[in-house]
């Protein structure tokens, strides 16, 4: 069986042999063995449970907890010429339906669902015949209500997974405490499993971190002395577009991402950096999923991740061909504080959240017990207009209504364009021989999207773009003027943001949290703020302060800032020609860095106590 697996390996994805740790896996997995692997950022975990779904027969059902992470699977097999499908929250229930048709008459081997789609009574009922032989679950820290990123839909995976007993049960996730693997076990492998995990040790990685004032100017000094390209993650998306705009005005290429962006643009700009026509991504933590670019020579945090998972996921993007690179997270003491306020306004009372909730329904006229699968525009002014809450209060109330699964928000650009033929065929033909101009376009309609006489079927214009050879803005012309003649509905990708109702609408009474979201959720977020504040004040190996919040233990890494501090004592004359212009002590520990903070001091007091340098106004200057 496993020489079948290194045959399948080979074979869609190019690779003679697996790493070692997915080798052990793949393994366990094709021998029948319940499996749980923790690999950290990079380990390709997907291949953990794709290449074992391939062995088997029957279909692979995967639970994942984002749309974007489904739809980058999906298209990543479909290109290796591995036929996956994913349903989602844009799907109307026609859609739905021809695609478990589909997974049923054996068209798929892989169907993706969010953990939400697990309490659908109607997808109950269609799971027991779609001959599911593997469940994977990915990011199965969201099954752990002390994870980084709890869902509680995913509690609903144990009950599920009684419901197909001979399917292989596959989870993998990258970051996890052992108190979150320990929770794991218990819900999804209550009767054992073969645990694997991977170091989360990343030997060719330096992380450092830098307290600053002036961040743009440590930001573009860093960038101008590195090689090759890299990232730069911030907090907000105002912040990545200011950022690549400085940058190249400073002769540093670089692009924004952030989930504000239209697909077109975010395609544009990621194409751009992949190809090395920018260095520089300056991009928000929408941009982390499915990079598959391995020459990434460093990230900065030019703001606070407010988790080490989150630090640890982003910054484990560098170096993923073994090679030197470098992480650089940029803070100071009012980051904490600023984000200590933003945690705090994350969780409003409960009665905020459900005249937020009731508003919604307000609007667009629900009933209650209707509302399942219908995408719905999103428009957080709107709320505020009908009620006395501020926009903010209002975001983050929808957050916890999407988290507990009573809506679920489809972000911009994620909702597709659709076509549905509506002429006959007869018709159809005549109107061909009397329009040859639309022949073309409708020609590759039919060739590209089977089911477009059926029913309304997303589409992409870039796709159809590039198989005629003629700019975008020519089909989208050509599609609406089809539309305007009645041979074609056709629907434009919208750029607002939307929400469905996963489930019913329930009455706003109703609506009620899950303690592990709400209360425990705020004061696990502030201990991890906590966590976050100690890995970049402390004065002890980075590196073995990242891995040991893992649970893992090692020597020091002897290439961070505080292992390097310890090896570069500061000359007297080095420290008093640095102070030629008045400087503060955080620059003269930090340029060159890294110097530790009390050699230096020792060193200004000697330089002090000599007359070589004065102190005023919190800065030293050479006498």
């Amino acid at each position: 069986m496993f020489e079948r697996a290194e045959s399948l390996l080979q074979k869609y994805w190019g690779h003679a042999h697996f790493r070692e740790t997915q080798d052990a896996v793949v393994r366990a997995a094709v021998e029948g063995n319940d499996v749980f692997a923790l690999l950290p950022t990079g380990g390709g975990k997907s291949i953990c449970f794709q290449i074992p779904a391939l062995v088997r027969p029957g279909v692979c059902l995967v639970v994942s907890p984002l749309l974007a992470l489904m739809k980058d699977q999906v298209e990543q097999l479909n290109k290796r010429g591995i036929s996956a499908t994913y349903l989602s929250s844009e799907l109307n229930f026609r859609e739905l339906e021809i695609l478990l048709d589909e997974v049923s008459n054996k068209k798929h081997k892989f169907l993706y669902v969010a953990p939400e789609r697990l309490l659908n009574i109607n997808f109950r009922a269609r799971a027991r015949h779609l001959n599911i032989t593997t469940l994977a679950i990915d990011e199965a820290h969201c099954i752990s209500q002390w994870g980084h990123d709890f869902r509680p839909a995913y509690l609903a995976i144990p009950e599920f997974a009684a419901m197909v007993p001979e399917a292989l049960k596959i989870a993998v996730t990258a970051t996890a405490t052992p108190q979150v693997v320990a929770e794991i076990k218990q819900h999804l492998f209550p009767k054992g499993c073969s645990f694997f995990q991977k170091s989360f040790s990343r030997s060719n990685i330096s992380y450092n971190t830098l307290q600053v004032n002036n961040k743009e100017e440590e930001l573009l000094q860093r960038i101008q002395s590195f090689e090759g390209c890299g990232i730069v993650y911030c907090n907000s998306r105002r912040r990545t577009e200011e950022l690549a705009k400085l940058f190249d005005e400073h002769g540093i290429s670089a692009a924004a991402f952030h989930a504000g962006l239209s697909t077109e643009a975010k395609n544009k700009a990621f194409q751009k950096w992949v190809n090395n026509e920018v260095r520089v991504m300056t991009a928000t933590n929408a941009f982390g999923m499915g990079i598959d670019k391995a020459d990434v020579r460093f990230v900065i945090h030019a703001d606070l991740p407010v988790t080490p998972e989150a630090y640890f996921q982003e910054a484990g993007r560098a170096g993923r061909d073994e090679q030197d690179a470098f992480a650089l997270l940029l803070w100071h003491e009012a980051d904490f504080d600023l984000a200590k306020k933003i945690i705090e306004s994350r969780y409003p009372p409960l009665e905020l959240i459900q005249e937020v909730y009731q508003a919604l329904a307000n609007i667009h006229r629900i009933a209650i017990g209707t509302g399942e699968n219908e995408l719905f525009a999103l428009i957080p002014r709107q709320i505020a207009e009908r009620t006395s809450f501020s926009e903010s209060d209002i975001s983050a109330a929808l957050l916890l209504l999407d988290r507990a699964g009573y809506i679920s928000i489809v972000g911009r650009g994620l909702y597709r364009s659709r076509v549905h033929v509506i002429s006959n065929r007869e018709d159809l033909r005549v109107f061909s021989d009397n329009h040859p101009e639309y022949e073309a376009l409708l020609r590759s309609l039919f060739r590209l999207y089977g089911g477009i006489w059926e029913y309304a079927t997303p589409i992409s214009e870039y796709q159809l773009s590039e198989a005629l050879q003629v700019p975008k803005n020519e089909i989208d012309q050509q599609l609406i003027q089809l539309h305007t003649l009645q041979i074609i509905e056709y629907a434009a990708a919208t750029t607002q943001t939307q929400y469905t109702y996963p489930l019913p609408r329930v009455a706003a009474n109703d609506i009620s949290l899950h303690t592990a979201i709400y209360k425990q959720r705020r004061e696990l977020d502030l201990e991890k703020l906590d966590a976050m504040h100690r890995f970049v004040s402390a004065e002890t190996c980075r590196q073995q302060s990242m891995i040991g919040y893992f649970g893992e233990e090692s020597g020091e890494c002897g290439k961070c800032d505080v292992c390097q501090s310890k090896k570069n004592i500061p000359s007297l004359q080095s420290v008093v020609e640095a102070c030629r212009e008045p400087k503060r002590l955080e620059e003269l520990v930090s340029s060159p860095i890294p110097y530790n903070k009390h050699q230096v001091l020792d060193v200004l007091h000697a330089a002090l106590k000599e007359g070589k340098v004065a102190y005023t106004n919190g800065t030293y200057k050479k006498t």
